[in-house]
């Protein structure tokens, strides 16, 4: 049993170590137990040739005490006899226990060696184990660092082809945002074009119909509509210089703007072909002083006369705070003089000519 129990843990313990030693230490035991179940038939055979021979040395004995006549001198012969069989037993008996003191040290020794032995070579096997475990995880660690810096080489370089792509994807983008800015902004530039172009077509329509709405004004009142380079003018009487300015605004224009010595003259020779008796003291234009004394503004385009064209003349204007707006004088050639604003008199509408 104990030889088992020692097999099955040198076994077990044999699963870690090579097939070399492990053969050897079954080869080992091996030897051992037919070694000691050899011993173990000899002691047993021994044993029953002692048997027997004390079962012979007894029925002896037995037979002789049996016959019951026996002389003194058979008597000591049997006792002699019994005497020779203890004796011989008791030699036998100390063949057999220095038998049994023998195979125990016997047994110990071996076991002893074997032990030894087996420690000796499963430490050696251990350390050559160890060895090979270190020697293979080195191995194992050189190879897993390679394959670790051969994939940390291939993930730099597929990074390297994203960020590429990425940077290629963002100029892309910007390109593309730009483009959309672009595109954005010739929108609005078309949207404001087209806003200023139809504004400019609704004030177009817008003066048109004013024109139309003055030329018929015009027509019903009997008042002249004349026109020259980009202007177009009414000649209204009748009103004072506020009222004037109403009217003209109501018309779609505004009282007239005098803008050069071209212009002058052109609304003289006008007024000159027609009765000038109807317009009283003359024709109303559109600056005044009103805002400040001696400060002349047209106030349709807040625009100083000196700025543009005057034609004042002599001592003109000299009639101070009682005379603040300009007008054209028909009893001195229609020259420009300043005048009392609440007269009634002419006036002279000036609105834009779209055929210019």
């Amino acid at each position: 049993m104990f030889l088992s129990s020692v097999l099955v843990s040198l076994l077990l313990l044999g699963v870690t170590c090579d097939d070399q030693s492990y053969q050897l230490i079954k080869w080992r035991l091996t030897n051992l137990e037919a070694k000691q179940f050899e011993d173990a038939v000899m002691f047993n055979n021994r044993l029953m040739d002692v048997k027997q021979y004390v079962a012979n040395k007894m029925q002896c004995c037995m037979d002789s005490n049996i016959s019951g006549q026996q002389t003194n001198s058979n008597i000591n012969t049997g006792n002699v006899a019994n005497n020779f069989v203890f004796n011989d037993m008791l030699q036998q008996m100390s063949v057999i226990k220095r038998a049994f003191v023998d195979q125990k040290q016997y047994m110990k020794n071996v076991f002893e060696k074997t032990n030894l032995v087996n420690k000796q070579t499963m430490n050696e096997n251990i350390a050559n184990i160890r060895e090979e475990i270190s020697d293979n995880i080195n191995e194992q660690v050189n190879i897993i660092n390679d394959n670790v810096m051969r994939k940390l080489s291939e993930t730099s370089k597929r990074n390297e082809v994203i960020e590429a792509s990425i940077k290629r994807c963002n100029e892309d983008l910007r390109d593309v945002q730009n483009s959309v800015k672009r595109c954005n902004e010739d929108l609005r530039d078309l949207q404001n074009e087209n806003k200023n172009n139809y504004n400019n077509f609704m004030e177009q329509i817008s003066v048109l119909n004013n024109i139309i709405r003055t030329i018929s004004s015009s027509q019903s009142s009997g008042s002249p509509f004349f026109c020259h380079l980009g202007s177009c003018y009414i000649f209204g009487h009748g009103a004072t210089w506020q009222e004037s300015k109403q009217k003209c605004k109501t018309l779609g224009g505004a009282l007239a703007i005098v803008d050069n010595a071209d212009e002058n003259n052109y609304l003289v020779n006008v007024l000159k072909n027609q009765d000038a008796s109807k317009y009283g003291y003359g024709v109303f234009l559109g600056a005044s002083d009103l805002a400040r004394e001696g400060t002349w503004i047209y106030e349709s385009n807040g625009k100083n006369i000196n700025t543009i064209y005057s034609n004042f003349k002599g001592s003109e204007p000299n009639g101070g705070k009682h005379e603040n707006c300009l007008h054209l004088y028909a009893h001195g050639s229609w020259v420009w003089n300043d005048t009392n604003c609440n007269l009634k008199m002419g006036y002279v509408c000036e609105f834009q000519n779209p055929q210019a």
